[in-house]
């Protein structure tokens, strides 16, 4: 099998082994693991003695220059604009102001997420749900089994709708540009998305949240385990709160 590739083939396919093996075990960052397989293609490829030509250095820095890259940036900065101006807010009283039966507020809550994911990144819309699901799961005495795993499919489900939902959209619509000088608009993949959303969050809510494995939680111990974790807490000018500590 190895007789039938090349030299480059091999180096690279090897390489991105190991890299997918590093992004597995996760215990360095993603990003410094990537620029260091970048290095070391560009290093190795300079050897002249091995004869590879993989990538240069004159065009190692080719991908960063992508739009694709740069649109991916720009929505990851206005995920984080629109969590900072309060958009966590409005989702809590959209959910939390309510009283909901357990499948009503399953529903509101897979409907909130595959709507906030498709308009940024899902992951940004993940961390402004999480805290709150798990709020009104300990308020309400519900089993977090039963929303958390729903969640994270609706928040990757909702990422289909547009074409800023998901950073695959971007590189596809990029990739059709350059080939056939027309990409795609910016709620094309709706026509596909939005019926594969719906039909995902009613399985999700109807089949397959009676598939999860619900573990017992003792008592004693806290749904999320904080230990570890920094706050940051700003209190206002004036606040009544000035003096006291968050454990009065």
């Amino acid at each position: 099998m190895l007789e039938l590739l090349t030299k480059d083939q091999i180096v690279l396919s090897f390489t991105i082994l190991i890299l997918l093996g590093l992004f597995i075990w996760n215990k360095y960052r993603y990003d410094a693991i990537s620029i260091a397989a970048l290095v070391f293609l560009v290093a190795i490829s300079s050897i002249p003695n091995l004869e590879l030509n993989i990538i240069s250095k004159d065009d190692a820095l080719d991908g960063f220059a992508n739009p694709a890259v740069m649109t991916v940036a720009l929505v990851l900065i206005i995920s984080h604009g629109l969590k900072n101006a309060g958009l966590s807010a409005l989702a809590g009283k959209v959910l939390a102001g309510r009283q909901f039966t357990e499948i009503q507020f399953l529903l509101c809550l897979l409907a909130v997420a595959a709507t906030l994911s498709s308009f940024i990144n899902n992951i940004g819309a993940m961390a402004i749900l999480l805290p709150l699901t798990v709020s009104v799961c300990q308020k309400m005495e519900w089993h977090p089994a039963k929303f958390l795993m729903p969640l994270a499919f609706a928040c990757i489900l909702g990422g289909m709708n547009t074409l800023i939902g998901t950073p695959p959209n971007i590189i596809i619509s990029d990739y059709a540009y350059h080939q056939t000088g027309s990409g795609f608009n910016f709620f094309d993949f709706s026509k596909v998305g939005l019926l594969i959303t719906i039909s995902g969050i009613l399985f999700v809510a109807f089949i397959g949240n009676k598939l999860l494995e619900l573990r017992d939680i003792p008592n004693n111990e806290p749904l999320i385990n904080m230990k570890g974790y920094m706050f940051e807490v700003e209190v206002n000018k004036g606040s009544s709160s000035i003096g006291l500590t968050l454990f009065k």
